[in-house]
């Protein structure tokens, strides 16, 4: 796992530095530049795989091609193989130099043959040409600006930033999208006018006629698998476990996340199965799975019974952090500047938590990630599904799973029902009306169709900004963070499924808790109440009031072109009030002025 920068249209080398040092957290251990005719790439290492000689950049064989590189790809020693068998000479034991051969045999479409996450940048010195690309679901990040003739990249914006041709502002659509309708992350666009974004599965040429971006991978909705319940569900459990093992490749210390829920779970479960069978390499694993967890003594979102449940189903090491309200705000603003863009909610700060006690310990961490977009975690996926069934005309199958389902489904209603009582100020008539008209738009939810809606949020509406806070998350500390419900293989068999295999019953992830049933605790595979990654947001608020308010009523905040003021001052007092809970607005009107006092205010 590394940190990427470069340049195309021109050479500056301390820009290039500089722009390494920005990131230096994603790589700790090394740096190294290649500088061109017409461009420059650079790289800050965080050794993983080849420690001992994985070095950027690496060359081809006579010099012509350079590579730095961001990520893992988890079938390279297949691939590798492969390359040798066709004449290709490695110096390297690393996934980076099998990147760079791949691209000399098979061109830009070697990025077809990669599972794993990834974003790097090839500098092409016949061609006069950088090719660049990002994994499948943008694991990675791989951000970019264009001025004039000059292009500028990096694995974080904050390196873009160095460059002092980049007049630095707000992009206002995305602010207003997102304080009026939660969206982002979803589009090229960043939350700073303009810098861009290589999009999931895309890749790009920057040449001597600009960039030219290609998509280059998507997931069939309309692929059928065929099987029987008994074969399909062990052939999700065959990929699954295959998905587990293959992001256990290290050179260094691994941990794995543990919140209590059915991803995180199964994915320790599969690990210490594997450890118990002697396949796995315990100094990298250890004796002893390493599990870390976020823990918050009685609150709404406390999981500590379901994580104790896991560790003493494995026996695994555990290491808990407990994350307090005002340790919060005391790192709020170091936060949002990691994250660099605004968030949903203060949830990620979770994971953030996590990930600075893990880095005592370990290097890479596996987590959950991406298991609720594929397999229809989220409550809403019900409604969803009840919804296709009516109009699919199976009204009996419907009226069952509406049963079934009711459980998961009242609370939501009854909240919904609560607001709309309450009369609930949006989140749309606390902003400036005459910037909501020129920059917010509609906004479309696929309601009818499951796969079609976990296809969205795989690739736009969900996934993306969950990958971005996973990876600045991870990397603020130095760790890499590893997705096994995000592998190809795995993802492409889901989306092939029938839909009485994802959610049946009333349950959601129907085929994981099938195929993990003897690995993981019965009350884990059982368990149906939804709890998520998060932070108890409501009650932290209420217990930081006066700190809310020191944002709130501060100067800069009044004067913010994006609020109207009197309405935000009365929300926030019915917040205080007890007269609605809607901490999640509140969160984003506080993150947005936090992240323009990080990055905009002089």
């Amino acid at each position: 796992m590394c940190g990427v920068v470069g340049t195309y249209g021109f050479v500056d080398e301390p820009l290039l530095k500089e722009m390494a040092d920005a990131i230096s957290h994603r790589g700790p251990d090394g740096e190294g530049f290649y500088v061109g005719r017409n461009g420059a790439i650079g790289s800050r290492r965080l050794a993983i795989i080849d420690v001992a000689t994985g070095q950027m950049p690496i060359a081809n064989e006579d010099g012509t091609i350079f590579i730095v590189y961001n990520g893992e790809i988890y079938n390279f020693a297949k691939l590798t193989s492969e390359l040798k068998n066709s004449g290709h000479t490695f110096k390297t034991k690393s996934d980076t130099e099998m990147v760079l051969h791949a691209y000399e045999e098979w061109g830009e479409d070697c990025v077809r043959r990669f599972n794993g996450m990834f974003a790097f940048a090839l500098y092409n010195t016949k061609k006069g040409e950088i090719f660049v690309a990002r994994d499948q679901f943008g694991i990675k990040p791989f951000y970019y600006l264009k001025d004039g003739e000059k292009f500028v990249f990096a694995s974080e914006i904050k390196a873009l930033l160095r460059y002092n041709g980049y007049a630095k502002s707000p992009n206002d659509r995305a602010i207003i999208r997102y304080l009026a309708s939660r969206k982002h992350d979803d589009t090229r666009e960043t939350f700073f006018e303009g810098i861009y974004k290589l999009l999931p599965g895309e890749y790009g040429v920057f040449s001597r006629v600009g960039l030219k971006t290609t998509k280059y991978y998507n997931v069939n909705i309309n692929a059928k698998a065929t099987g029987t319940k008994k074969e399909l569900v062990e052939k999700f459990r065959i990929l699954f476990v295959k998905s587990v093992k293959d992001r256990l490749m290290s050179e260094v210390p691994i941990g794995t996340c543990l919140s209590g829920g059915i991803d995180s779970s199964s994915i320790v479960c599969v690990i210490n199965d594997l450890l118990r069978k002697s396949g796995l390499d315990e100094e990298i694993i250890g004796t002893k799975q390493r599990t870390f967890s976020a823990v918050f003594p009685k609150e709404i979102n406390d999981e500590e019974q379901y994580i104790h449940e896991v560790l003493k189903f494995t026996e695994t090491q555990k290491n808990f952090v407990f994350p307090r309200s005002s340790e919060f705000f005391d790192e709020l603003e170091a936060f949002v500047y990691s994250q660099e863009e605004p968030m949903i909610s203060s949830g990620p700060y979770s994971q953030w938590c996590v990930m600075k006690l893990a880095r005592e310990q370990v290097k890479v961490l596996l987590d959950g990630q991406g298991a609720d977009e594929v397999l229809a975690g989220y409550t809403p996926y019900f409604f969803v599904y009840l919804r296709q069934l009516f109009k699919e005309k199976k009204y009996l199958l419907s009226l069952k799973e509406g049963l079934f389902a009711l459980p998961q489904v009242k609370p939501l209603i009854i909240e919904w029902l609560k607001n709309n009582y309450r009369k609930i100020p949006t989140s749309v008539s606390l902003l400036n009306q005459s910037l909501v008209k020129n920059f917010s738009g509609k906004e479309e939810v696929v309601s009818d169709n499951l796969k079609k809606r976990l296809y969205n949020d795989l690739l736009f509406d969900s996934i993306p900004a969950l990958l971005r806070y996973e990876d600045k998350n991870s990397m603020a500390f130095s760790i890499e963070g590893r997705v096994p419900f995000l592998d190809t293989d795995l993802v492409e068999f889901v989306f092939s499924l029938p839909e009485d295999l994802i959610i049946r019953n009333g349950r959601s992830k129907f085929i994981l808790r099938e195929a993990v049933k003897d690995l993981v605790p019965k009350r884990i595979v059982k368990r149906t109440w939804k709890v998520g990654f998060t932070t108890p947001e409501v009650a932290w608020f209420r217990a930081e009031q006066e700190r809310v308010y020191q944002i709130v009523e501060s100067e800069s905040f009044r004067r913010r072109k994006y609020f109207d003021y009197p309405r935000v001052k009365s929300f926030v007092d019915d917040f205080y009030q007890g007269k609605h809970n809607e901490s999640m607005v509140l969160w984003r009107l506080i993150n947005v002025e936090m992240w323009l006092r990080a990055f905009h205010d002089q």
